[in-house]
């Protein structure tokens, strides 16, 4: 499947998406605010994806051209999700620095993308989607279900590849049509 010398991404298929998403949701929920109130979602994408950087380059990323980075938002990035103000505007952020990075770092052979996953059911929030309100939203949804946890899989294996060399500063939003 891989040509030699490629470069092979480090993640499996399957659960891997959704444990990188569990990662940084895990996260957010640990320490809501920084002391002087920037929110930990974006400063913790921003550390993160600067040492990811920082390693890249010195392993010789624009040389090879193979530096990927990929930045887990949410659907909260492009549509309201009431109650979440804070949330919907910090994932927002992580797109817009996505865009910036990616900017920033392609003359270094660095591709920086984001992926806006809709709602998948987790142990963050299960106890919300089986809420009266939770049943709610699912049956608004275009089709009607919740994204399966591999679903994000094919994509995010994509964007880690030698076959997403010509992607870089896009934000795809992978919700099962969730956001419509």
């Amino acid at each position: 499947m891989w040509a030699k010398g490629a470069m092979r991404p480090r993640l499996s298929v399957s659960r891997s998406a959704v444990e990188l998403i569990k990662a940084f949701e895990g996260f957010r929920s640990k320490a809501a605010k920084l002391d002087d109130g920037r929110w930990t979602i974006g400063y913790g994408h921003t550390l993160t994806a600067r040492e990811g950087a920082r390693r890249m380059i010195a392993a010789g990323s624009k040389e090879s051209g193979r530096g990927r980075v990929l930045l887990v938002a949410s659907l909260g990035a492009h549509k309201v999700l009431p109650g979440l103000a804070a949330y919907c505007a910090s994932k927002a952020g992580v797109v817009t620095m996505g865009k910036a990075l990616a900017r920033e770092w392609a003359n270094r052979g660095i591709n920086v993308n984001s992926i806006c996953p809709g709602f998948i059911s987790t142990e963050l929030n299960d106890e919300f989607l089986e809420s009266e309100a939770g049943r709610k939203m699912v049956a608004g949804f275009p089709r009607r279900r919740l994204m399966r946890e591999d679903d994000l899989d094919a994509t995010v294996i994509h964007l880690l590849s030698d076959a997403s060399r010509g992607i870089t500063g896009a934000a795809f939003d992978l919700d099962d049509g969730q956001g419509l």
